[in-house]
């Protein structure tokens, strides 16, 4: 009687998790769909196939700049401590500083607050890249 006591238990703590891994899979393909189409886009325009629109231009550099800095956080916090962690992560904080700055030319029902705060954190980040980096090539 035990041993199916202890097999139902298993049973319900493996749905949450294997939700858990299907919600995060479901996830890391939207995101990486949006950012194919992004590039897509991208290249599409630079090419001259697809039509020009700015929003869709400021929104899809946008998304490849939060998506490369965010790929290069994760890689910075799976390296050992010292200067190439640092490193890393400025650049990440680097490239996530110019889509703040975007964001009030992209989204125009932003309110006032929102329309100075976005660009002060973009150019907090880059600041703040710029300090990990100098600090990191000080420490080589």
């Amino acid at each position: 009687m035990e041993t199916t006591a202890v097999a139902e238990n298993a049973g319900e703590t493996q749905r949450p998790r294997q939700m858990q891994q299907f919600a995060r899979d479901v996830f890391v393909n939207v995101l990486a769909n949006l950012i194919a189409a992004s590039v897509i886009y991208l290249l599409g325009v630079t090419v001259g196939i697809l039509p020009k629109s700015r929003y869709l231009i400021l929104t899809s550099v946008v998304f490849v700049f939060m998506a490369a800095g965010l790929a290069l956080a994760v890689v910075s916090q799976l390296r050992p401590r010292g200067p190439n962690r640092r490193m890393l992560f400025g650049v990440s904080l680097l490239l996530v500083g110019p889509p703040g700055m975007l964001m009030p030319l992209i989204d125009k029902s932003l309110n006032s607050f929102d329309r100075a705060f976005y660009p002060f954190m973009g150019v907090l980040c880059i600041f703040q890249g710029v300090v990990f980096i100098l600090i990191a090539r000080r420490r080589r």
